[in-house]
């Protein structure tokens, strides 16, 4: 049996940008959810004052991160 493997990527937003960055995380979510079923979690988190993005991705195994990494 393989662990789940778990990364976090981060990204700055720029200044006034983060209401359309939401969207843009939102459009993003729902492609990976359609396109990597084999992601299990991908959860987004804002620092408070709004400048630096988290993203948390669970994915099941060796296998399901490669299908993750493509595209």
């Amino acid at each position: 049996m393989s662990e789940p493997i778990v990364f976090i990527s981060n990204q700055r937003i720029k200044e006034g940008k983060l209401d359309g960055y939401k969207q843009y995380y939102r459009q993003v979510a729902e492609l990976t959810e359609a396109d990597k079923p084999g992601t299990v979690a991908h959860l987004a988190y804002v620092n408070e004052d709004g400048t630096e993005l988290s993203i948390v991705h669970i994915i099941p195994d060796a296998g399901s991160i490669d299908a993750h990494a493509r595209g």
